[in-house]
């Protein structure tokens, strides 16, 4: 495998992908205050354990201290713990300023010659034996609602959940994120214990229009007692029922993933 192209690889994969109207969603003037972030989302999979180690050697080691140095963090890689099987999934989540920051990445890292040579093993693995099997990236803009990443915090058994609501239409995109926002669900969430850590709107990826958000809980009991109590929830009940909200006018489906943070996962 090239470095330069493994390293174009990250990040980038998508950037082309991006439509007019994505590009300007994403460049909205807004106060600086609120400046909304970008989330470059990579699935890597991993054909076996020792593809997995070198990955976290090079995450760990390389990649994250690069990205800091570039002004991006905090970076999140985190384990689908829905299924056991081989491929193994890492999700790397990496917070940007802005599209214009996803694009100068590549030629950044180019030029970190501390990145290269602690990433070597990874950067330069052979095409017989690559570094990792398969790279998926998804582009988002944070929703207006939730402009920034929260962090949360950092206990050893912390769970997370990435969920993805495919919407019907671009109206149905809007109404439901006006829904979460202006309706008030993302307040019924943290009430009940469900914490955001972030919520995307899709710029690129599959599976489009779709808001995709991650929630995270002190540990899976935690995660149980939260979406029963938001089951239960008179507010949820009142706004999930009214005309213009409900699943079958805004909800085409819905997919959620379990994940599990890395030992050096910062989020």
């Amino acid at each position: 495998m090239n470095p330069r192209v493994a390293r174009r690889t990250f990040i980038t994969t998508s950037v082309a992908a991006l439509g007019a109207s994505a590009i300007g969603r994403a460049a909205e003037e807004t106060p600086a205050s609120e400046k909304r972030e970008v989330y470059a989302l990579h699935l890597f999979q991993f054909k076996d354990a020792e593809a997995v180690k070198r990955a976290d050697e090079y995450f760990s080691n390389a990649l994250i201290p690069a990205l800091h140095r570039a002004g991006s963090g905090p970076v999140g890689v985190l384990v689908e713990s829905s299924k056991a099987e081989s491929p193994v999934t890492y999700y790397v989540l990496v917070p940007l300023a802005s599209i214009d920051a996803i694009a100068a990445l590549p030629r950044t890292l180019d030029a970190d010659a501390e990145y290269a040579k602690a990433g070597e093993a990874f950067l330069k693995a052979p095409p017989k034996d690559p570094g990792y099997s398969n790279l998926e990236v998804r582009i988002m803009l944070a929703a207006e609602f939730m402009p920034k990443l929260q962090v949360p915090e950092k206990k050893e058994t912390r769970v997370f959940e990435l969920r993805r609501y495919r919407n019907p239409s671009e109206p149905a995109f809007r109404k439901k994120l006006e829904m979460f926002g202006q309706g008030g669900e993302v307040t019924i969430f943290r009430r009940v214990g469900l914490n955001p850590v972030f919520y995307g709107e899709m710029l690129a990826g599959p599976d489009m229009p779709n808001i995709t958000y991650m929630l995270t809980f002190p540990d899976s009991a935690a995660k149980g007692a939260a979406w029963k109590a938001f089951g239960g929830d008179p507010d949820w009940h009142k706004l999930s029922t009214t005309p213009g909200y409900t699943d079958p006018e805004i909800i085409a489906n819905i997919k959620s993933i379990m994940l599990k943070p890395t030992a050096y996962s910062e989020i």
